[in-house]
C-alpha cells in the first residue's frame, strides 16, 4: 500500500524544505560561537518561538478548545521558562511539548487512550533520528518514478558537458586576448581563494539542526511506523472475566493480605510517630541523624510496591459484598502509605537540617512528594471507580506541574542559601540539639551564579571563600563573568539578571 503524506502545517508542503533551510541559517546565526561558553535566553527563545510558528498546523479543529487553551498556556510557560534560564528542564520541555503537538497534528485526531499515546512516543523515539534519510530515500523515489533518477542524472550531465567546456575554452581564449577578461577572471579567482570552507563541528552542527527539524516538521518514518502497526500489529483486545467463585476467593485472598500489611505498616509507622514525630530518644548505639537518612529512600520503594500491588489487585471495579472489606482495608492502607511518605520526607528534612542541602536531596524530595501525589491519585480511583485511564493522565498532569516548577524555580540559589542560613557558623545547633556540618564553601561555588549573593552573604559573615585553581578571587571571577554575560544579549537571561540585581548592593559593599 502506498503511504501519503499529510503534514498538515501551516505553511504549505511545497514551502518547507526552504524554511527548513532557513531555520538552520537561524540557528547558526544564534547558537554557533566557538568561542562562547554559555548562551543565553534570547538565542534560545528566539530559535523556539521560530519552531512553533513553523509547526503550527492548519487546522485544529479536531483537538477541543479548552485542550486548545491548554496548548497555548503550556507554550506560554515553556517560554518563559527558556527567558527565565537556560537548562535542562528548559530545554526539554519545550522540546517534548513541540514533538507531541506535532503528533497530534499529524495524524488530524484528538486520542486520548493512554496505550496508544504510550505506543505514539515509543515509536516516535525510535524513528526520531532517521526520518530524514527516510525522507530523503522517499523524495528520490518519487523523482525517479517517471524515469530512473541516476538516468537523468546521468542524462543532464552528457548534455551539459560539451557545452560549458568549450564556453571554458572560448573563455581562457578572451582572457588571453583581452586584459579586462583577465582581471575579471583573477578577480573571481580571489574571491574563491578568500572564501573559508566550514569546518566539520560547524557541519555536524547544521546536520544536527537539520535532522531535528526535517523531522519535527514531518515525522514521516513516525507516521509510517504507525500507519504499519495500525494495519499489521494490532494487539487483540481482550478482558478476563473471572467466575463468581474465582472472584470471591480473590476477594478473600486480599483481604487476608491486606490485613497483614496494615498491621506491619502500622508498627512502622508507630516508630516514626515516636521517634520522628513524637522526637523521643532513641536506643543507644543508634545516632539521630543515622535513623533519619537510612529510611527514607527504603520506604519510598516501599510505597512505590505497595501502589503498584493496589493497582494490580484493583485494575478493575471490585464491586460486590465479597469485596467489601478488601476495599475498606485498601483505604487503610493507602492512607498508611501516604503517612509513612510524609514520614520519609520529615526523615530526608532532618538529615538535610544537619547535613546540609544538595541538588540529589532536593529531587529526592520532589520525587517523595510525586510518590505521595501519586498514592493519594490511587486512593481516589479506586473511591470512585474511575479506569486507568484517568490515573495515568492524572499522574502526567501531577508531573507536568512539578517538571514546570523545577523549570522556573531559582533550585541551586535556594541551596546555597539554605547551607548558609543552617550551617554551624551560624547555627550552633538545631532544634533536637545536634550540631550541623560546616559550610561546605567548595559546593556552594560548584553550583555557580545562583550562589553568588550566598557566597558574598558569608563572606561578610567571615567564612573563608576557596580562590580558584589558578589562585584568583572566586567571587569577584564570578561578579564579573555574570556582569559581562548581562552585557551580551546572546548571553543574557532574566535568572541572570535578578542574580546580578541581588548580589550587586553585596557586591558594593564588600568594597572588591
Amino acid at each position: 500500500m502506498k503511504f501519503t503524506y499529510r503534514f498538515n502545517l501551516l505553511i504549505s508542503d511545497l514551502f518547507r524544505i526552504p524554511m527548513v533551510l532557513l531555520l538552520i541559517i537561524a540557528a547558526d546565526f544564534l547558537f554557533y560561537r566557538p568561542a562562547a561558553t554559555t548562551i543565553g535566553s534570547v538565542p534560545f527563545l528566539i530559535f523556539y518561538l521560530l519552531l512553533l510558528i513553523f509547526s503550527l498546523p492548519h487546522r485544529l479543529d479536531f483537538i477541543p478548545v479548552n485542550f486548545r487553551l491548554l496548548w497555548g498556556f503550556v507554550f506560554f510557560l515553556c517560554a518563559l521558562g527558556l527567558l527565565y534560564s537556560v537548562n535542562f528542564y528548559s530545554i526539554a520541555i519545550p522540546l517534548f511539548a513541540l514533538y507531541t503537538f506535532r503528533m497530534i497534528s499529524v495524524k488530524k485526531v484528538w486520542e486520548t487512550r493512554v496505550g496508544k499515546w504510550f505506543r505514539n512516543l515509543v515509536l516516535l523515539a525510535f524513528s526520531l533520528f532517521f526520518d530524514w534519510y527516510y525522507q530523503i530515500r522517499v523524495a528520490l523515489e518519487n523523482l525517479g518514478s517517471t524515469k530512473p533518477i541516476l538516468v537523468r542524472f546521468m542524462r543532464g550531465i552528457f548534455l551539459w558537458l560539451l557545452p560549458v567546456l568549450f564556453t571554458l575554452l572560448f573563455l581562457l581564449l578572451f582572457a588571453s586576448a583581452n586584459p579586462f577578461f583577465e582581471k575579471g577572471i583573477s578577480n573571481v579567482l580571489e574571491l574563491f581563494r578568500k572564501i573559508q570552507m566550514p569546518n566539520l563541528s560547524r557541519l555536524f552542527f547544521w546536520f544536527c539542526v537539520f535532522l531535528f527539524t526535517t523531522s519535527l516538521s514531518g515525522l514521516t518514518l513516525w507516521n509510517r511506523f504507525t500507519e504499519i502497526w495500525d494495519n499489521h500489529l494490532k494487539l487483540c483486545d481482550y478482558q478476563l472475566e473471572l467466575r463468581k467463585s474465582t472472584d470471591f476467593l480473590l476477594a478473600r485472598i486480599m483481604t487476608r493480605g491486606l490485613i497483614l500489611f496494615n498491621l506491619l505498616f502500622l508498627i512502622q509507622n508507630v516508630f516514626d510517630i515516636e521517634y520522628l514525630w513524637a522526637g523521643a530518644a532513641l536506643p543507644g548505639g543508634i545516632t539521630y541523624a543515622e535513623y533519619a537518612h537510612r529510611g527514607a529512600y527504603p520506604l519510598i520503594a516501599t510505597a512505590l510496591l505497595a501502589g503498584l500491588l493496589t493497582l494490580v489487585a484493583f485494575c478493575r471495579q471490585c464491586t460486590g459484598q465479597a469485596w467489601k472489606w478488601a476495599r475498606i482495608l485498601v483505604y487503610v492502607w493507602l492512607v498508611q502509605n501516604v503517612f509513612l511518605v510524609a514520614s520519609s520526607l520529615l526523615r530526608l528534612w532532618k538529615y538535610i537540617s544537619v547535613y546540609s542541602l544538595t541538588e540529589l536531596r532536593v529531587a529526592a524530595a520532589l520525587w517523595m512528594l510525586l510518590v505521595a501525589c501519586g498514592l493519594c491519585l490511587i486512593l481516589c480511583k479506586i473511591w470512585t471507580n474511575r479506569n486507568l485511564a484517568w490515573l495515568v493522565w492524572a499522574n502526567g498532569g501531577a508531573l507536568l506541574v512539578l517538571l514546570l516548577f523545577v523549570m522556573l524555580f531559582d533550585v541551586r540559589g535556594y541551596i546555597a542559601e539554605y547551607n548558609l542560613a543552617h550551617c554551624r557558623e551560624v547555627v550552633k545547633e538545631t532544634k533536637e540539639g545536634i550540631q550541623p556540618v560546616p559550610l561546605d564553601t567548595k559546593y556552594l561555588c560548584s553550583l555557580g551564579y545562583p550562589a553568588l549573593p550566598a557566597l558574598l552573604k558569608a563572606e561578610e559573615k567571615g567564612i573563608e571563600i576557596p580562590p580558584t585553581r589558578f589562585g584568583d578571587d572566586q567571587i569577584q571571577e564570578k561578579y564579573l563573568q555574570l556582569s559581562k554575560d548581562l552585557d551580551n544579549w546572546r548571553t543574557f537571561t532574566l535568572h541572570r539578571y535578578l542574580v546580578y540585581k541581588k548580589a550587586e548592593p553585596l557586591y558594593t559593599k564588600s568594597g572588591k
